[in-house]
């Protein structure tokens, strides 16, 4: 796991700007999560997120909210993020 924020380098300014409309801030702090499998992260992030606001990058292409995330999980339980990309956006 990653706090330093370092990890708010790799994105490109529309990225940037998508998660700043998103979450409505102009500052927002990254955490970079590195995991051994789907199961686990789920798990985590089901734990985690349900009431916080903030954005998930799949790193597959698509920034999804976390309400997005939760509600996919529910309603797939084996999504996988890295496999499949429904055209699921940000905003739901």
């Amino acid at each position: 796991m990653d706090v330093s924020g370092d990890v708010i380098d790799e994105f490109d300014e529309e990225e940037i700007a998508e998660i700043r409309e998103e979450l409505g801030e102009s500052e927002f702090n990254a955490v970079l999560v590195e995991y051994p499998g789907m199961a686990c992260i789920r798990d985590l992030l089901i734990e985690v997120i349900p009431g916080v606001r903030g954005v998930l990058d799949t790193n597959h292409g698509e920034l999804l909210s976390y309400d997005t995330v939760l509600e996919r999980f529910h309603r797939d339980p084996s999504w996988d993020w890295r496999t499949s990309n429904d055209g699921a956006t940000s905003g739901g």
